[in-house]
């Protein structure tokens, strides 16, 4: 799968201009959403990088900066561990 196309998809699931995932039922359903896209991650793989993506991005939330580190962060869990992003 082509990283535009990744990027698109997890786009996709978050709605308006600014993102908003900090409280525990907003992870939630998050990690929900993002395990069934990519199901190859586990769902304490996606969890800490939303962390790790929330954390790093303090204050507002743009969509774009947000999709773009929290791919970077699954990528390189992708790397360290040989998963794959295809879905199965």
């Amino acid at each position: 799968m082509r990283k535009t196309n990744i990027k698109r998809q997890i786009s996709n699931l978050i709605v308006g201009n600014t993102v908003y995932i900090d409280e525990y039922q907003d992870k939630y359903y998050f990690v929900k959403a993002l395990k069934n896209l990519f199901p190859s991650f586990s769902e304490d793989e996606i969890y800490d990088s939303i962390q790790s993506t929330n954390n790093a991005l303090k204050g507002s939330r743009k969509k774009g900066k947000y999709v773009n580190m929290l791919l970077d962060t699954l990528e390189r869990i992708r790397q360290s561990k040989g998963k794959e992003w295809e879905k199965n």
